[in-house]
């Protein structure tokens, strides 16, 4: 109770009475719609799913947090979708099923990896290597921390790192490429992020795959990969998308 009583001074604090009594009101409106709250509770069954990972694997990934209060400038944030969020391991195995590739003669790139929740699930595929590219210093900093304590007995690939830095000046590795991205940033990003990987490609053609997911539907990325030249659609699910560099169909 004491706690409802300081989120109400703080609402109150924080407008005019005629504004505290409107906000009140979209808050009793929002509990009473069904939307919001089946929502909610989906939201809940997820937190518990990624929370059950993390204690499985001994990490640290589950929450949602918004990217301003990792001390990120606001002209970065807008680069991004503003939020840190785990994905769901489902959802990663549902993408990687999609690639009927050899891992083995495969690097795997996660652009936007966070804590590092996708380069653990990663590593239980026999990649050559697996890379995590991350923007904010705090996450990257989580994610070395997860790659230290992460156990598994079904892991399969051992060559792991977190890099730190922008995605936009990221050069891969050499050889086949699994490049991997779970909504991680805005259209104007993704133009340079993929002209990067073009000239990789351009210098060194080999196998390339583009991976990207979505919690909500894949549609929300748009034409961004479609208006790519030197790929080519591979595989579609909901919130799943993989394209492929096109020299691979005349293999």
């Amino acid at each position: 109770m004491g706690s409802r009583i300081r989120k109400l001074q703080e609402i109150i604090h924080g407008h005019d009475v005629v504004g505290a009594i409107k906000h009140l009101a979209d808050a009793v409106r929002r509990r009473l719609d069904p939307e919001w709250r089946r929502r909610m509770r989906g939201y809940a069954a997820k937190d518990r799913v990624d929370i059950d990972f993390d204690r499985r694997y001994g990490v640290n990934t589950w929450g949602d947090i918004l990217l301003d209060q990792l001390g990120i400038a606001q002209q970065d944030i807008e680069r991004g979708n503003g939020l840190y969020r785990p994905i769901e391991e489902k959802l990663f195995w549902e993408a990687m099923s999609l690639l009927e590739i050899d891992p083995s003669e495969f690097h795997f790139v996660d652009y936007g990896s966070g804590k590092g929740k996708v380069l653990v699930m990663a590593s239980h595929l026999p990649f050559r290597s697996i890379v995590g590219i991350e923007f904010s210093a705090v996450l990257h900093e989580a994610a070395v921390a997860n790659l230290r304590t992460f156990q598994s007995t079904d892991q399969r690939c051992g060559e792991m790192s977190a890099v730190c830095s922008d995605a936009i000046e990221y050069c891969p590795p050499d050889g086949p490429l699994v490049c991997f991205f779970f909504n991680p940033f805005s259209t104007e990003v993704w133009a340079k992020v993929l002209e990067k990987l073009h000239l990789s490609w351009k210098a060194e053609p080999r196998p390339l795959y583009i991976v990207y997911t979505n919690l909500r539907t894949a549609e929300e990325l748009g034409t961004v990969l479609s208006d790519c030249d030197f790929l080519e659609p591979y595989a579609q699910r909901q919130r799943v998308l993989v394209y492929r560099a096109r020299e691979m169909a005349l293999a």
